[in-house]
């Protein structure tokens, strides 16, 4: 059962680049085109494979770019999904 995920959002590509490198090592992520269901400067964002609201928004607040982690729920009859605005954070 899909259970939903967390995804960073960037206002640049160059920004998703760079947080996708600090997060190598410590987190299971990769770059994925942004979800229609979030509005962003950037198509491209950062998912998260695993980890909790907390360690990823205190990863977002570290980051020398800004970023806003979102969480993405189950997928909806209509084939959306429902997304909850988790924090902001980096270099504003």
């Amino acid at each position: 059962m899909d259970q939903g995920f967390y995804l960073l959002a960037f206002d640049s590509t160059q920004h998703s680049m760079k947080a996708d490198k600090l997060a190598a090592g410590h987190f299971r992520a990769a770059i994925v085109p942004t979800p229609t269901e979030i509005t962003s400067g950037c198509g491209f964002s950062l998912r998260f494979y695993e980890g909790d609201a907390e360690v990823l928004l205190d990863f977002a607040h570290k980051l020398p770019v800004p970023a806003k982690l979102y969480h993405l729920g189950e997928k909806g009859p209509d084939g959306r999904r429902a997304v909850t605005t988790i924090g902001e954070g980096g270099a504003g």
